[in-house]
């Protein structure tokens, strides 16, 4: 399984690269803007990712905006193609929560993430550790 995390808190960013490495090939970046480079590239090369980690809060692109170019690339580029995201808020704002639905994502999990939270949400995509 292939990984992109989006999170702007560096220890919060190894902390989520440590949870799921298990489950796959983890990358990371720290802002939206980079996260959504990463994920329209690896779309291109056709190493796309499996599951996108997705902090609602960033500097510069918040994690709703871009939740929903990931979206539109998927159009674009491949509409029978709907990534899983699981978005990471410190806050339940309903008003996000209630977007990020709207966009397709899948859960939510708040922070500080629980390795034990993040792996229910895992199980119940039907996601499992690699051997």
């Amino acid at each position: 399984m292939n990984i992109l995390i989006a999170e702007d808190d560096a220890i919060a960013r190894r902390v989520l690269s440590l949870f799921l490495a298990p489950y796959g090939s983890v990358h990371a970046a720290a802002t939206g803007k980079e996260a959504l480079s990463m994920f329209e590239r690896a779309l291109q090369s056709e190493s796309s990712f499996d599951l996108v980690c997705l902090d609602i809060h960033m500097p510069g692109l918040e994690g709703l905006e871009v939740l929903k170019n990931i979206r539109e690339i998927e159009v674009n580029q491949n509409p029978a193609r709907k990534t899983p995201v699981l978005m990471l808020t410190g806050s339940s704002e309903e008003k996000e929560i209630a977007q990020a639905q709207l966009l397709g994502a899948k859960g939510f999990i708040l922070k500080p993430i629980i390795e034990s939270d993040l792996i229910d949400h895992l199980d119940a995509m039907g996601m499992s550790p690699k051997n």
